[in-house]
């Protein structure tokens, strides 16, 4: 990522990498790929994440995310997480959400900003969308 101290730096978009899946029989393809660092207290390095986005179909769609687990700079695992045969879908039926109360409800003062937690940000930042 860029650096920017938050939950995690903001994404940084690397160009396109051609990947498998890491799993048996994983597809290959060629995907934009994004990176960003998690850390704690906006200051302590937890993770380095690798987000791979098929940008080839519309909308673009998540292929895979490899994770590099290396909290306090001692590497202690890999995540690795193939999306296989994903399909994008409409989830605004799924739920009930009046947006005007939304703007009305008032925000706890212990609360920190929590907009890094919406959605991917490698797919909220994909310059396809």
């Amino acid at each position: 990522g860029d650096g920017q101290k938050g939950l995690f730096d903001t994404p940084k978009f690397l160009g396109t990498r051609t990947i498998n899946q890491s799993i048996p029989g994983g597809a290959r393809k060629t995907c934009d790929l994004w990176q960003w660092t998690e850390t704690i207290l906006k200051l302590l390095p937890m993770e380095k994440d690798d987000f791979y986005v098929d940008a080839s179909v519309s909308p673009p769609v998540p292929f895979e995310r490899r994770t590099d687990v290396k909290p306090f700079n001692q590497h202690i695992g890999t995540e690795q997480a193939s999306f296989v045969d994903f399909t994008p879908t409409d989830v605004e039926s799924y739920f009930d959400i009046d947006p005007v109360s939304i703007d009305k409800c008032k925000k706890s003062d212990n609360c920190d900003d929590d907009d890094a937690l919406r959605a991917s940000p490698a797919l909220a930042r994909s310059p396809a969308l």
